[in-house]
């Protein structure tokens, strides 16, 4: 570019982008300046340089208002400029492709994230179940590889036991 970016100055949203109330800076002064945008279109900042950013959040030329910097065009061209620094690890390094791509979707977390963090959720759920009941978790892992817990399992038995033979009164 032979201009410099010229910063929105003021409240910058989670995104990176400039915000004046809940319109994007950018497009607020283009309108203001230039007219409506046409439906179906969209202005991307072609001050992006992929060698010095990667066009998330933290990137400089998102907070840009310089309208020489703006150009008019539709959503598919200005994915086409982000499409070569498409993400191909998720942020735990698993490729997102296959099966862990499907899921992903824009997600913070790939399908193989989702099933650990899943798990671990469980894993959690089931020691403080343990702790409600009075006692820590002594785990175990069964012939068919499931996990359980060796107190709960007897206090169960021992119940189902004593149930069965209570008198009828």
């Amino acid at each position: 570019m032979e201009t410099l970016c010229t910063p929105w100055p003021g409240r910058i949203n989670v995104d990176g982008y400039g915000t004046i109330g809940k319109d994007l800076a950018h497009r607020r002064v283009w309108i203001e300046s230039r007219g409506p945008i046409p439906e179906g279109m969209t202005l991307d900042h072609m001050c992006h340089d992929p060698e010095v950013c990667d066009m998330k959040s933290e990137c400089p030329h998102r907070r840009c208002v310089n309208l020489d910097h703006l150009a008019m065009v539709t959503a598919a061209q200005n994915r086409e400029r982000v499409a070569p620094r498409r993400k191909t690890h998720c942020l735990r390094g698993h490729a997102l492709e296959g099966e862990n791509l499907k899921l992903y979707s824009g997600l913070r977390h790939c399908a193989t994230c989702r099933r650990d963090l899943l798990r671990e959720r469980r894993a959690i759920a089931k020691v403080k179940g343990c702790r409600a009941r009075g006692h820590e978790r002594d785990e175990q892992v069964g012939a068919d590889g499931r996990r359980f817990c060796v107190i709960c399992i007897t206090d169960n038995a021992v119940k189902a036991t004593t149930a069965r033979w209570q008198p009828v009164t």
